[in-house]
């Protein structure tokens, strides 16, 4: 896909990243499995913004909106992100984002 795609398991840390992730991001696989979303974070949006997500991910299972993020190279983008919960037997299990 050339579409970024991101999967954590429920605590946030990232188990996967497909090749568009590294292209956009600059961060290869290798350094972004093991570590949370956090890796991106821009520093342009407060506590509340982020609880806020959190809020809509755990009440309603999906979040979407514009963010911004960090490239590591160290330039700020502007993205259009989707996350979705992925729940088994009620219980979230994973979070995938788009």
């Amino acid at each position: 896909s050339a579409e970024a795609i991101l999967i954590t398991d429920a605590e946030g840390t990232i188990l996967t990243v497909n090749p568009a992730f590294s292209w956009i991001t600059g961060y290869g696989a290798d350094e972004a499995i093991g570590k949370t979303p956090s890796l991106l974070k821009s520093g342009r949006h407060d506590s509340a913004f982020y609880t806020d997500m959190w809020n809509a991910l755990m009440n309603n299972g999906h979040w979407e909106g514009e963010i911004w993020d960090r490239h590591k190279a160290g330039h700020l983008y502007p993205k259009w992100l989707t996350v979705n919960a992925v729940r088994e037997d009620g219980r979230i299990t994973h979070y995938v984002a788009l």
